[in-house]
């Protein structure tokens, strides 16, 4: 059974060569389009080909930007920028209590 794109459209009825016309044509019959029509059904041109090269850096992208996250997070909790953080959540929770705290709105 071939995987169609369009599940509800009616393939049966849209065909060159539908099944029931199939049914009513003799054996010896030649299709003379069948050389012309069948690089419709190539491999190359299925759904599944199309949709992977419609975007064809996303991949790769995806990737160095997970990896790009990855050495951010590492880099502001664990790495060199560590301590300086830590120096600003100290000056940050100093600021809020000389503004905000002490009764001063």
């Amino acid at each position: 059974m071939v995987k169609r794109e369009f599940g509800l459209f009616p393939f049966r009825l849209f065909r060159v060569n539908p099944p029931f016309l199939e049914r009513s044509l003799p054996d010896n019959h030649y299709d003379p389009w069948r050389k012309r029509d069948a690089w419709r059904r190539h491999e190359f041109f299925s759904a599944r080909n199309r949709m992977r090269h419609m975007v064809p850096g996303l991949g790769l992208a995806t990737v160095a930007f997970v990896a790009y996250l990855a050495y951010d997070y590492w880099d502001n909790t664990s790495g060199p920028k560590a301590e300086e953080n830590k120096k600003w959540d100290v000056w940050m929770k100093e600021r809020d209590a000389r503004l905000h705290g002490h009764g001063q709105h």
